[in-house]
């Protein structure tokens, strides 16, 4: 579920739960390795071949970048994750 932070808060004082796991998740572009080629049609019924099926077409364009911290209400502490001085249970 994605909150507002004035959802959390109101939540919180509704529940009495303080405690949130924070997901964010960056989208990012990744770097062209060559200039584009325009989208051909295919021609044969070849697999990586000139005028056949290009495997890489359809490569990675985009990466995520994630971060995960725990925050606690009131005062929105925030404790990034991984974090050694948090017990695994």
């Amino acid at each position: 579920m994605g909150w507002s932070k004035e959802h959390v808060i109101r939540y919180s004082q509704r529940t009495g739960n303080d405690v949130f796991l924070h997901l964010k998740r960056v989208k990012k572009m990744l770097p062209p390795e060559k200039e584009m080629e325009p989208e051909k049609k295919i021609a044969r019924l070849a697999i990586g071949m000139e005028g056949g099926f290009n495997p890489d077409a359809n490569k990675k364009k985009y990466e995520y970048e994630e971060t995960k911290a725990v925050v606690i209400l009131p005062n929105f502490d925030v404790i990034p994750l991984p974090n050694g001085d948090l017990p695994e249970i």
